[in-house]
């Protein structure tokens, strides 16, 4: 059984609404859907009555919604047995979000294996909600996170400003405006991305409610590079954060008319946990950005 379930699971059982979950777990609603789909048939009964227009648990779903709470804690509880079995005194642990570019972590970790050569760095795929818990938890020393942060014990510093653009193939009749309003992209064919990233969910739906946009998603993928291909293979155009997006020959990237919110990517770090390995990193994080400034990413 996929742990992923039961914690998409959860969050519907707790806000009793699949778009509201699915935004605070940063994929989109009928990725979700599928996944408790998944779970129930697992599980062999419905846990979910999606027949009105609330969504409520069924009797199943309630049974069993203490011992999958349980399950998740016990798998908790083991991972923090195991990280505490090992002496990290030479080890930084970071969280690194799916989807984002290596690119942008790759720099502080050269220096920081040149400054600390016995550092065993470690770099954990974690969705942003989850980097929040972990560094609380200390069971992360870093996390690279999109904003915002809401715990008052954790100190994000922003290295990333970006906002969102659309993909879509260089031939495509609107490529040649610098500017595309996604109400002309009504009738398009959508690729929906799964970057588990609540910010990104987020500013997707302020897009739909300022703009009245509701996509048509056709496709999913789990990362920009897979769904740059896909646009480029002409099954459907991408809105993506701008700064994720490598130049690719066959798509343009374009800015999107008004109404676009800005997306920020900073390093976090839990202002009462620290030791002369996660200070340095610290440092150096405020340096960088002291000597270039994070700008407001203006694609076009």
């Amino acid at each position: 059984m996929d742990l992923r379930r039961l914690q998409y699971f959860l969050a519907v059982a707790e806000d009793l609404h699949f778009g509201r979950a699915a935004t605070r777990l940063g994929i989109t609603q009928p990725a979700l859907s599928q996944q408790i789909r998944r779970l129930e048939l697992e599980l062999g009964a419905t846990l979910v009555d999606r027949t009105s227009r609330t969504n409520s648990l069924t009797r199943a779903g309630m049974l069993v919604l203490d011992p999958l709470q349980r399950c998740l804690a016990a798998y908790d509880e083991a991972r923090e047995l195991a990280q505490s079995s090992e002496d990290t005194a030479d080890r930084l642990r970071i969280g690194f979000p799916r989807g984002e570019s290596s690119g942008m972590l790759a720099p502080f970790l050269r220096r920081i294996a040149h400054r600390f050569p016995d550092t065993r760095i470690e770099v954990f795929d974690m969705p942003c909600e989850r980097q929040a818990n972990a560094l609380l938890d200390n069971s992360l020393d870093v996390g690279l996170m999109h904003l915002p942060v809401l715990e008052p014990a954790l100190t994000p510093v922003v290295i990333r400003r970006d906002r969102l653009v659309v993909a879509l193939p260089r031939n495509h009749p609107y490529a040649k405006d610098n500017v595309i309003d996604v109400q002309q992209l009504a009738e398009e064919p959508f690729i929906g991305v799964r970057l588990r990233c609540p910010a990104y969910a987020h500013a997707l739906s302020l897009l739909a409610r300022d703009k009245g946009f509701a996509p048509r998603f056709e496709y999913e993928t789990s990362g920009i590079e897979p769904t740059l291909e896909m646009v480029a293979s002409h099954l459907g155009l991408a809105i993506v954060p701008g700064s994720a997006v490598r130049p690719h020959a066959d798509v343009a990237i374009r800015g999107l008319a008004s109404g676009n919110r800005e997306l920020s990517l900073a390093f976090v770090f839990h202002r009462e946990k620290s030791s002369a390995l996660i200070n340095q990193f610290c440092n150096m994080v405020r340096t960088a950005v002291r000597e270039n400034p994070p700008e407001p990413a203006l694609t076009a």
